[in-house]
């Protein structure tokens, strides 16, 4: 069993390199069938009652736009490789601190503050990029999840509405 710190280091290599891998090794016959078969899957008529609720449910109670299909269809038809590569990337190692959630449960005993190097290889810049997260990053522990709450709006974190 891993520690959560490594946990965390070896999902950030899977998706800062072996994603990344795996989308330069793509060919551009394998890209155009993945495209084709995310094409087929946006137009592909709902097949029950359930899922025709859910297309139109899901929207209204998550607050998603109703045209997201049709606009993943208008960008599929453009996009190249070299479009996903670059928003992959952009997204996993961007020029800044990213805003995500990490939660890391830990044993009885185990005080998260005397973190010690972990040995998963890492780029130098994925690296550097986890360490500024970590300096930056708000922990909670302990707390009542009203008292968690409290303390997000304390520290100008944001969610969405409740309904």
């Amino acid at each position: 069993v891993a520690l959560p710190e490594v946990a965390e280091e070896q999902c950030e290599k899977v998706l800062a390199i072996h994603v990344v891998d795996a989308l330069e090794q793509l060919s551009e016959a394998e890209f155009a069938n993945m495209k084709e078969s995310l094409r087929l899957q946006l137009l592909q008529p709902p097949l029950s009652l359930g899922e025709e609720t859910e297309h139109f449910w899901a929207p209204i109670l998550l607050g998603r736009c109703f045209n997201t299909s049709a606009e993943m269809l208008t960008y599929l038809k453009q996009a190249e490789k070299s479009d996903v590569l670059a928003a992959w990337k952009s997204v996993v190692m961007p020029e800044k601190v990213r805003e995500k959630v990490a939660i890391k449960l830990f044993a009885a005993g185990h005080d998260p503050a005397t973190r010690e190097e972990t040995k998963v290889e890492l780029p130098q810049g994925l690296k550097e990029q986890l360490q500024a997260e970590r300096k930056v990053t708000m922990k909670l522990q302990g707390l009542a999840s009203a008292q968690k709450r409290r303390k997000l709006i304390e520290d100008g974190a944001s969610f969405y509405p409740q309904t």
